[in-house]
């Protein structure tokens, strides 16, 4: 089959040109879901990630917790640019677990995603690849990908690879990045997020899908993850260190000599790797894909600070 060559999508002040691609028998519809609350300044980079997608099947359902920043309208006017592609809400609920929730109910796909109104998917391929590898790997899941990190302005900062998937080692540290994940709907029909959680409510989920489903990685840049002063990690770290221990207790680790043995372990073993990896990511990242195909249009400046950023900064220090 094949579709339209091609189809404008103008948003955030400038023009995505979009060609369809013959998809032979793939055919899934890939649901996203998007909590938003007073996210203006970032949203229409993530509206504008998702509607710039080539594979044709997806549908992007956006839940607003009734934002007072223009929040309504940008989103207002995304959905009527792309009618056949947008269902949104814009009505209180009880955070955002609660709004993803409400989505993954609302979706009708084959493959699932939330991606949070500040970040975003990476270049305009990305639906095709997870397609490509949930109809590769029939056996996965739980799909998990690369992401890049960048900051307020779109700046690449960083890049996190993440390690293949161990259990015992997503108990000691979350590895996964959320933006980079896909599911099969299975997974939320019999799960979902747990609205007592305000930060961590992503690595409980991927502790207790761990126990339950099989996870993947695919060494792929997927979405981009935003450092920005109001992220949740950043903001409520006090919170984020109760809610991530109080997780890991109830899925049976400790914070005893085992586990610190095991984080120096991971810290030379993948995370060493994964920043040297990094590293040489950074050096040819312009090369990986030709401008036009970016989502949003990203920033790098290179050299020692971005080495420097990659090798021995935290996320924490890179706002």
């Amino acid at each position: 089959m094949r579709y339209p060559s091609s189809f404008i999508a103008t948003q955030i002040g400038y023009n995505c040109k979009i060609g369809y691609t013959n998809f032979g028998s793939i055919f899934m519809l890939i649901s996203i879901v998007t909590p938003s609350f007073n996210q203006a300044e970032y949203i229409p980079f993530t509206l504008q990630s998702v509607a710039c997608q080539t594979y044709p099947h997806f549908e992007h359902i956006i839940l607003d917790g009734q934002s007072t920043d223009g929040s309504v309208e940008i989103i207002r006017q995304h959905a009527e640019r792309y009618p056949d592609k947008i269902r949104w809400l814009s009505e209180p609920d009880e955070g955002q677990a609660d709004a993803i929730n409400k989505g993954f109910s609302m979706a009708r796909g084959e493959i699932i995603a939330w991606i949070n109104s500040d970040d975003g998917y990476l270049h305009k391929h990305i639906f095709e690849e997870v397609a490509s590898a949930f109809s590769e790997h029939p056996q996965a899941d739980v799909i998990y990908a690369d992401v890049i990190l960048v900051n307020a302005k779109n700046r690449v900062m960083k890049v996190q690879h993440a390690p293949d998937f161990s259990y015992p080692r997503l108990l000691r540290k979350c590895f996964i990045s959320q933006p980079a994940v896909f599911f099969r709907r299975k997974v939320i029909e019999v799960e979902k997020l747990d609205p007592n959680l305000s930060v961590v409510l992503d690595y409980e989920f991927w502790l207790r899908l761990g126990r339950k489903f099989a996870f993947l990685h695919v060494p792929r840049l997927w979405a981009f993850d935003r450092n920005q002063p109001g992220r949740k990690i950043l903001a409520k770290r006090d919170v984020l260190e109760v809610e991530k221990w109080q997780s890991r207790g109830k899925y049976g680790h400790s914070s005893g000599w085992r586990h610190r043995i095991g984080r120096l372990g991971d810290k030379f073993g993948y995370g060493l790797v994964g920043r040297l990896k990094g590293v040489a990511t950074l050096t040819k990242f312009k090369l990986q894909k030709s401008s036009s195909d970016w989502t949003v249009p990203f920033e790098y400046e290179g050299g020692i600070k971005d080495f420097y950023q990659q090798l021995v900064k935290r996320n924490q220090d890179l706002v």
